[in-house]
C-alpha cells in the first residue's frame, strides 16, 4: 500500500500544478491550452483520490497467501440450543460469542484484484465479516427469536467491498466475492482452524490441542 500512497501523492501534487497552471493560460488568453492543462490535472485528481479510496477502503484486509489462517476458533455446546465461540485471531486478540443453535456460520468478504494491479502490490484479500448461528431449537425444531449475528469486520468509514459490489466500473480491477464456511460442532469442546483462500473459507479440526 506504500507505493499506492506515494503515486496518490504525487498525483494530486501534479493536479495542483496543473490546476494553478491552467489557471495562469487562461488568464493571459492561451484559452486552449488553458483548457487541456486542466482536464490533465482533473484526470490527475481522479486517479489521486482513486488510490486514497483504495488504501482507506481495504483497510482491516489481510492478503491472502496460499492457504491463510485467519483465526483459531474454540467451539463448545452452551445451555439447550447453542454454543459458546471463542474466536482467537493471528494478532493476539480474542473474542467470544454466545450463538444460536448448534451450527456456526462465518462469513468473509474476499477481495480479488486483477491482475494488472499486481504492480501496485494490490493482491488477493480479506476480511473475516460476521459470525451467526442457526437458530434452531433443537428440542423443538423452531427457530429461535435471537439470531446472534455478530460483526468481525472492524468500522470503516470508507467501505471498498461495498463500493466494488455497488459499481460495476470497478469490477475491471476488483472483484468482490463472499466466502462462507459452517462448523457444526460435536458435544464437546473443539478447536478448529478458519482457512481462507482465493477460493473461499473452510474449517479444519486442530490435532494437536494440548497448548490450547
Amino acid at each position: 500500500m506504500g507505493f499506492i500512497i506515494l503515486c496518490a501523492i504525487g498525483l494530486g501534487l501534479l493536479a495542483l500544478l496543473l490546476g494553478l497552471s491552467s489557471l495562469t493560460m487562461l488568464g493571459s488568453g492561451r484559452k486552449i491550452l488553458g483548457v487541456l492543462t486542466l482536464v490533465v490535472g482533473i484526470v490527475c485528481l481522479a486517479f489521486a483520490s482513486l488510490g486514497f479510496a483504495v488504501v482507506v477502503g481495504s483497510r482491516g484486509y489481510e492478503d491472502i497467501t496460499g492457504q491463510t489462517v485467519a483465526a483459531t476458533v474454540e467451539a463448545r455446546p452452551s445451555g439447550r440450543s447453542g454454543l459458546i465461540a471463542r474466536f482467537e485471531f493471528p494478532d493476539g486478540l480474542t473474542r467470544q460469542f454466545r450463538i444460536e443453535g448448534r451450527q456456526l456460520f462465518v462469513s468473509a468478504r474476499i477481495l480479488r484484484w486483477n491482475s494488472s494491479t499486481s504492480p501496485f502490490g494490490l493482491e488477493t484479500s480479506y476480511e473475516l465479516h460476521r459470525a451467526a448461528g442457526n437458530a434452531v431449537d433443537l428440542q423443538s425444531g423452531e427457530p429461535s427469536d435471537s439470531l446472534g449475528v455478530y460483526d468481525l469486520s472492524s468500522a470503516k468509514a470508507f467501505d471498498l467491498y461495498a463500493l466494488a459490489d455497488r459499481f460495476a466500473l470497478l469490477s475491471g480491477l476488483v472483484r468482490p466475492q463472499r466466502g462462507v464456511a459452517t462448523l457444526r460442532p460435536s458435544e464437546q469442546r473443539r478447536r478448529f482452524e478458519l482457512l481462507v483462500s482465493a477460493g473461499g473459507l473452510q474449517f479444519q479440526p486442530v490435532r494437536d490441542e494440548r497448548n490450547f
